[in-house]
């Protein structure tokens, strides 16, 4: 294959590669200060309008709806943006001020009645000094759909069709307001009580991937309540606060869209999706790390090794085996209460303590509290896929399960000693005969002494 023949394929495939993304920059819109961008929705029905484009620095852009059909009594007209914040508003004078007219933030849209005149027209305004990709979407919804956030109470608009989410070192915070029940004009709608379901989805995306494409992309599978459904996985009612505050746990770098569907007999509307990646990828990069510090790394290491030493050597030696499931499931209660890793470790400590007391004195309470490491961890396990309430349940059978078996085994023939009752309290812990301890189970953690006649 000669040189000539090799130069001219490469210089074929650059002229393609080249076609192609010129193609596709075709499909973006760009828009400076001052732009006017009008959106033809007569061929719009079931399917959401998108667009993709791209608002140049300090810049104000204004669109128009248009064309929209008579069977559509409100349109939630959403603006996504990658990374950076912008300001939607009805109105061109609210764009540089906080009101009831606009709304800051990076994935946010407002409700617009159907225009009497047959145009809408919005604001948007970008403050940052970059240049920010954005993804703009009209849904269209008849006059059956309930109204998202159509009885607001907190946030700044009259109608808030948006969620609020709020990003922490171990949480994310999502809070909506309640849906309204259809408009209608000869009344107000109801909103003293709760006639309207409000159901929070979830979908996680890959971990670590922060890439625009993967971010607009996961914005379209969650746009129509029909694939909210289909990608999503709905989130369980809380058993302790309302409906319209979710908080769920952060996994950092791992991306995640959150939207609420609200349902109203046979129709339902959806709110603007919401995202989050458990983490600041562009004021802070080093909070989206798992083990962003080198005491983080050396914790993890330790516990491997101590890991090791008990799987190994843990029948050697019997009391630290017993011992440190206990003080796990301890730091694990201490860190839910006080979310701090310090004190968590002391209150780890603590329970370790009040557990060795409850050995010698009332060994059935000692078990239970150890049985609990194996419940915790199971309940972990399936708690994704289950309610809340499945948790509590699995959780305290696998506990009881695990206490049965200590009794079945503690009063099953034997000699007296293992025959005394379990609520019994002997504060005489030194043993006259010899004990030859066996390592019974790995798996559940029981151990039993050999008592030699």
């Amino acid at each position: 294959m000669s040189r000539s023949f090799v130069g001219e394929l490469l210089i074929f495939l650059l002229l393609i590669i080249g076609t192609l993304a010129r193609e596709k920059s075709s499909n973006i819109s760009t828009f400076n200060d001052g732009s006017i961008f009008h959106m033809n929705l007569s061929d719009v029905q079931a399917t959401p309008y998108m667009k993709d484009i791209s608002i140049a620095a300090s810049s104000n852009v204004i669109f128009n709806i248009t064309n929209v059909s008579s069977d559509t009594s409100f349109i939630i007209f959403q603006i996504h943006v990658y990374q950076y914040n912008v300001t939607l508003s009805y109105d061109k004078d609210y764009l540089s001020k906080v009101s009831n007219r606009s709304v800051f933030g990076s994935n946010i849209g407002l409700l617009s009645r159907q225009a009497t005149t047959g145009t809408t027209q919005l604001f948007v305004k970008n403050d940052n000094i970059h240049v920010v990709e954005a993804l703009i979407v009209a849904v269209l919804y008849p006059s059956q759909a309930p109204v998202p956030g159509g009885c607001n109470m907190e946030f700044n608009t009259k109608i808030a069709p948006y969620m609020h989410v709020q990003t922490r070192d171990t949480m994310v915070i999502v809070d909506v307001q309640p849906a309204s029940q259809p408009f209608n004009d000869t009344m107000r709608p109801i909103c003293e009580k709760n006639l309207v379901n409000l159901t929070m989805y979830q979908m996680f995306l890959s971990e670590q991937d922060f890439s625009d494409e993967g971010y607009f992309a996961a914005i379209i599978k969650m746009l129509t309540v029909e694939d909210i459904k289909m990608n999503g996985h709905e989130v369980g009612s809380p058993l302790l606060s309302t409906s319209i505050r979710r908080i769920f746990s952060a996994y950092i770098g791992v991306p995640s869209v959150y939207v609420a569907v609200a349902t109203y007999g046979n129709y339902s509307a959806a709110y603007v999706p919401n995202f989050s990646y458990g983490c600041n990828p562009v004021t802070d990069p080093s909070s989206c790390s798992i083990l962003s510090t080198t005491s983080y790394k050396a914790v993890n290491a330790l516990c491997l090794i101590l890991g090791l030493l008990l799987i190994y050597r843990g029948p050697g030696f019997i009391e630290i085996d017993v011992v440190m499931p206990v003080f796990f499931t301890g730091t694990v209660f201490g860190y839910a209460i006080v979310a701090n890793i310090g004190i968590s470790l002391l209150i780890g400590l603590a329970v370790v303590v009040l557990w060795t007391i409850f050995y010698f004195c009332c060994p059935l309470i000692a078990k239970l509290a150890y049985a609990m490491t194996l419940g915790l961890f199971l309940s972990c396990v399936t708690y994704f896929h289950l309610p809340d309430i499945c948790l509590i349940v699995l959780w305290t059978c696998l506990a009881a399960c695990h206490l049965c078996r200590y009794i079945f085994k503690t009063y099953r023939k034997g000699n007296e000693e293992e025959r005394k009752p379990l609520l019994r309290f002997n504060f005489n812990v030194k043993e006259t005969r010899p004990l030859e301890w066996k390592y019974r189970s790995f798996c559940t953690g029981f151990l039993r002494p050999n008592v030699p006649h």
